[in-house]
């Protein structure tokens, strides 16, 4: 099985079942391997086995999210007990995609985007503020000046003033492009 990036315009994983590249629980190559996932859970023998594959498909599953329209915006979800996340996206020209991340007051945020020639930037809104019509909407408040609109963020690190859902908008400079959003949550 081999896992595929995003395509353009598309902010999700897609997974391949790839029949040269072996069974993914067996480790064996070439045709005389199962083919691919469902020839390995076929094989599945055990609870070990049972819980490497509940494993697998909780991990292919979590890779799925796709960034919302700011109308609708994506949560970002960490996995228990971590702090740190990282979603993937796509966004064409002229429309900027949205994640909300639950955080607490007191708590330290550290977010950066990557993109190809730095093309995607981000601005971090507080919680209660939303965006309409790609623009914010009167009352939304930047989470701080260096990540409000205009000022072409793509890091940011710094104590959060309020407890509630976090805002990230982001979007290309020029174009479209494709970017890595990583974000981490520290007391």
């Amino acid at each position: 099985m081999a896992l595929l990036g995003p395509r353009r315009g598309r902010s999700s994983f897609r997974t391949v079942n790839h029949p040269t590249k072996g069974g993914i629980i067996s480790g064996r190559r070439g045709a005389s391997a199962a083919t691919g996932f469902w020839g390995a859970a076929s094989r599945l023998r055990g609870p070990h086995d049972l819980v490497a594959l509940a494993t697998l498909l909780l991990l292919f599953t979590a890779t799925q999210a796709r960034a919302g329209a700011c109308n609708a915006p994506a949560p970002i979800v960490f996995a228990r007990g971590a702090s740190a996340a990282e979603v993937t996206g796509a966004s064409p020209r002229g429309t900027p995609e949205c994640w909300t991340l639950q955080a607490h007051s007191g708590q330290h945020l550290s977010a950066r985007v990557t993109s190809p020639g730095d093309n995607v930037v981000f601005q971090i809104y507080r919680p209660g503020s939303a965006i309409t019509e790609g623009a914010p909407a009167p009352g939304s408040k930047p989470l701080d000046p260096s990540v409000s609109e205009g000022k072409d963020a793509r890091a940011f690190s710094g104590k959060l003033p309020e407890t509630g859902a976090y805002l990230f908008v982001l979007g290309p400079k020029w174009g479209g492009s494709e970017y890595k959003l990583q974000v981490e949550v520290t007391k």
